[in-house]
């Protein structure tokens, strides 16, 4: 009777562990509970990915295993644990490989009592010999090619500039990366080098992005503060602080240069642009900036003057050629005189030899007249003249140009304060009975001074006017800068209102980089004779101011022009005043 019970208590037992078993699963597939995890959009990795952070491991209570679909694939091919098995924990290092009724980690098959192998194949039940690695291999088969995939992805999205993005891509293949790791550790040691190989390419990858990333934020940063500083600079100049502006353009320009090394080894195409833009700016900026240095008070405290010397054509060692005219060649020459040698200009007049004596005579009357103007400080000094062996003048060497090579480049206020003193050379001549009549800006020369605006001087005072006498046509004029009575004396006589309209269309020039007229000769005369000009200011910055007195100077009307060029001058002396 008590062997029955004995048995029917054992029958009972294993019913109610079957029972329990059958109520709560497998205790090899028992859950254990899992922290919530954040979702993402379908087909992107999750959010820590985007920083670089790795997805946090899931804990697993001591005595349960994993659930299936949180294992690994390496883990889901791994027999079940057979009833009975037992399991033995090492010693440590030295102890004994622990045995399981799974395959040992030391590879040496789980046995009963009676030496039977009852081990499962490596594949699982129904593996057939030799196929022992096969499905590990496939699983790390399989997370190699997504992980190509990955990187591949990972490289189109940078192309695009789409780096986080192709950051997250890289954190996706990274975690499976350690799972293929894994793999090959447990059951594939043989493609741990290939796999490894792989994650040092996906690695790589990464760390490239993440500077490329890193470099264009840093220089779109860089670039948005270069063009606030620009803003800046731009105000400063308007608030006529052009000093200032100055040393900011410096700093400005300096954080250009650098930002453009800085990206020097990526291909930003983008970036490229706005730093030309940005550094084209900074240029006109500083340019600005610079000629309002240059406008601040410059005029010249003491302007040179030439000596007047006695000199012989032979003193005179001719140089390189100036320029050519209607009437003469212009030469750069050094003569030598009693106080040593100085630099001048070499004139040499082309006559016919058809010219009357006279005619001669008459050159060397105004050539004597205009020594007698140039004791005024804008009138281009004599040195010497004579007949032989040619007719030539020595003139006072201007070393920076002339106001053809230099319209529309001065600073408003030095253009105006040029304009001055041109008035102011004309109107000495005026003084003394002589009418210019040629005025164009090949004849504003200019000297240079240390520290000071270059001077202009008034060259050929009274040479042309002999020459316009002796033609009744407008050969030797510039038809460009002439006024209607040169072209028709229905406007009335040559005089010194002529001299004041040359200089309104000469001013013009200066202010705008024009002349009031331009096109063929006929054309140009029609437009002198019919047209009144544009006002100035719409082809430059000008005030209003300008437009009025440019514009009256031009008028066709000589009893519509300042009535003098004192009259003129004022004008022009008031509008710098009120600067």
């Amino acid at each position: 009777m008590l062997g029955l019970l004995a048995v029917g208590g054992g029958v009972a037992a294993l019913l109610g562990g079957f029972a329990l078993k059958r109520s709560t699963g497998s205790g090899d597939d028992t859950e254990t509970p899992q922290e919530p995890t954040r979702s993402d959009p379908p087909g992107e990795p999750p959010a820590d990915a985007a920083a670089g952070v790795d997805p946090p491991e899931q804990s697993v209570p001591p005595g349960q295993r994993v659930p299936s679909e949180q294992r690994t694939p390496a883990e889901q091919t791994a027999p079940a644990e057979q009833p009975g098995s037992t399991q033995t924990d090492t010693a440590g290092p030295s102890g004994p490989a622990s045995t399981r009724g799974d395959t040992a980690e030391s590879g040496a098959p789980a046995s009963t009592a009676d030496g039977r192998d009852e081990s499962p194949s490596p594949g699982g039940p129904g593996t057939a010999p030799g196929d022992a690695t096969r499905q590990p291999d496939e699983a790390i088969d399989d997370k190699l090619d997504a992980i190509t995939t990955d990187i591949g992805e990972a490289r189109q999205a940078r192309e695009r500039g789409s780096y986080s993005w192709a950051l997250r891509v890289c954190q996706r293949a990274r975690s499976k990366a350690r799972e293929a790791q894994e793999m090959a550790r447990a059951d594939a040691g043989h493609r741990l080098d290939e796999v490894n190989a792989r994650v040092d390419e996906m690695n790589k990858l990464q760390r490239g992005i993440k500077a490329e990333y890193d470099t264009h934020e840093e220089a779109t940063a860089k670039l948005e503060r270069v063009a606030s500083e620009l803003d800046v600079a731009d105000e400063l100049i308007e608030e006529g602080n052009p000093e200032n502006a100055l040393a900011q353009l410096e700093t400005t320009a300096a954080a250009i240069d650098g930002t453009g090394e800085r990206i020097a080894d990526f291909e930003f195409p983008e970036l490229e642009k706005e730093l030309d833009a940005l550094r084209d700016r900074c240029e006109s900026l500083r340019e600005r900036a610079q000629q309002g240095t240059e406008s601040t008070i410059q005029v010249p405290e003491h302007i040179p003057r030439m000596p007047q010397a006695s000199l012989q054509y032979d003193d005179i060692q001719q140089g390189a050629p100036l320029g050519t005219g209607d009437s003469a060649n212009v030469y750069y020459a050094t003569a030598s005189t009693t106080d040593g040698t100085i630099d001048v200009a070499l004139k040499e007049l082309r006559l016919n030899d058809t010219t009357d004596p006279d005619v001669v005579i008459e050159m060397m009357e105004r050539v004597e007249t205009w020594r007698r103007l140039d004791d005024h400080d804008h009138i281009v000094g004599i040195v010497d003249y004579d007949m032989e062996p040619l007719f030539w003048i020595a003139m006072e060497y201007m070393n920076a140009g002339n106001l053809d090579e230099r319209a529309d480049e001065m600073a408003f206020e030095q253009a105006l304060w040029t304009a001055i003193a041109t008035t102011k050379a004309v109107r000495h001549a005026h003084q003394r009975g002589v009418a210019h009549l040629n005025l164009k800006p090949e004849n504003i020369l200019f000297r240079s001074v240390s520290g000071a605006w270059d001077v202009p001087k008034v060259a050929d005072p009274g040479l042309s006017k002999h020459r316009f006498e002796q033609s009744k046509s407008v050969e030797g004029v510039s038809q460009q800068y002439a006024a209607p009575e040169q072209f028709d004396n229905q406007f009335g006589q040559i005089d010194g209102s002529t001299d004041v309209y040359q200089l309104g269309a000469v001013f013009y020039e200066l202010f705008t980089g024009r002349p009031p007229f331009e096109g063929r000769p006929t054309k140009v005369m029609r437009a002198v004779l019919n047209d009144q000009p544009a006002p100035p200011s719409e082809y430059a910055e000008l005030p209003a101011a300008l437009d009025e007195i440019l514009l009256t100077a031009l008028a066709r009307e000589k009893d519509d022009r300042y009535e003098s060029v004192l009259s003129l001058r004022d004008e022009l002396q008031a509008l710098f005043d009120s600067l």
